[in-house]
């Protein structure tokens, strides 16, 4: 069966994605598991009212760069992006230029991420429901709305 593709658009700007060879989405789904779940975790137990607050925010970063590094990290990403491509106005597609695209963006690049996380791993979190009750979707889990967050007093 062909691997799937989407296309979507941040800000303005277009991309299409294709889903990763399974073992490579698999692989990448226990690396980010690692980094996230104990960051998640803490957000969750600390946090019963649903506001975001600076200090939240802080123990969630702590919590995921406990268990990983700076080069890690930056492979992920990569690895997430490796089939995302953009697409220009005449509809050209070509390859991600991470360093140069995303120079100055990287809120815009956080934003392209929670899309690809969405498409490339939607399906597992589907399959969950089944053991939690209830499919929160990568995009869930990463947003954090300004209005939201609380300056610290």
């Amino acid at each position: 069966m062909a691997r799937h593709t989407k296309e979507f658009e941040v800000d303005g700007v277009k991309y299409k994605t294709t889903h990763l060879p399974a073992t490579t989405a698999n692989k990448l789904l226990i690396k980010l598991s690692k980094v996230l779940t104990p960051g998640l975790m803490a957000l969750a137990s600390a946090n019963q009212d649903g506001e975001v607050t600076l200090d939240l925010i802080g123990n969630l970063l702590t919590q995921m760069l406990s268990v990983t590094d700076e080069n890690e990290v930056d492979e992920n990403i990569k690895t997430l992006l490796s089939t995302t491509q953009m697409i220009d106005g005449s509809g050209a597609i070509r390859p991600i230029q991470f360093d140069t695209d995303f120079a100055g963006r990287l809120g815009h690049m956080y934003k392209v991420l929670k899309e690809v996380l969405d498409f490339q791993y939607s399906d597992f979190f589907a399959e969950i429901v089944g053991f939690v009750g209830a499919a929160p979707t990568i995009s869930d889990s990463l947003e954090t709305p300004t209005s939201k967050i609380k300056a610290m007093s």
